[in-house]
């Protein structure tokens, strides 16, 4: 199985983590990279390298404030190419829906970017909401973005090193063939547990920045 577009990490970077020279086992530790990759993905519940053109419909929840930002479901953002506010309905998003960069939003770049809604390209105003009093409806919004980091090479050390960690354990299954192994005995008797190689509690700590955990998701996916 060739490596995956989307790897988290090289399989020079985990030859080296796991100090393996040969090529001859290049083929199961690329294996093991897309497992990992998929694995953490679902697990921090978004993509991380990116995979292009995505569309996005936002419904916007009332804030006491009047404002809220716009959270996409994919981070860090690469471009917006097109950001569409439709309050009619049916919903047409028509060219002049249109919002224009610098003058009606802003990306503000953060540990998890997101979208500011200006007024006159100054001040920060309020999205459309759904709502009773509003007359908004949902899917106001839709936003056609690309996110993620550009490449395998472009992915953050702190998510390469977990995504490492996490590989290096399935491999240690696979090269000592315990895979489905629970326990075993030797010839004197000495009794080993095994725990099935998964990602970890310190692991899930450390990535905890990087999981997209919404107490009311705006974002809906096209």
């Amino acid at each position: 199985m060739a490596i995956s577009t989307y790897a988290l990490i090289s399989l020079a970077e985990l030859k080296e983590h796991l100090a393996v020279s040969s090529t001859g086992q290049d083929a199961q530790l690329e294996t093991v990279i897309n497992d990992v990759t998929d694995d953490l993905e679902r697990h921090l519940s978004r993509h991380i390298v990116t995979r292009g053109s995505l569309i996005e419909y936002h419904t916007m929840q009332a804030q006491r404030s009047g404002l809220a930002d716009l959270r996409p479901r994919q981070w860090p953002i690469i471009a917006v190419t097109e950001l569409c506010e439709d309050t009619a309905w049916p919903r047409t998003y028509p060219v002049a829906s249109r919002l224009t960069a610098g003058t009606d939003y802003e990306i503000v770049k953060a540990q998890r970017d997101y979208i500011r809604r200006l007024s006159g390209g100054s001040w920060a105003s309020s999205w459309p909401y759904e709502g009773y009093f509003s007359g908004n409806g949902s899917r106001a919004i839709r936003l056609t973005y690309s996110a993620g980091y550009a490449t395998t090479a472009a992915v953050p050390a702190r998510i390469k090193i977990q995504a490492k960690r996490y590989a290096a354990l399935l491999w240690r299954e696979i090269d000592r063939k315990i895979q489905g192994v629970q326990s075993q005995n030797d010839a004197l008797g000495n009794f080993t547990r095994f725990a099935a190689a998964g990602i970890t509690d310190q692991m899930k700590e450390a990535l905890m920045d990087e999981r997209r955990i919404e107490l009311y998701e705006t974002g809906e996916a096209a």
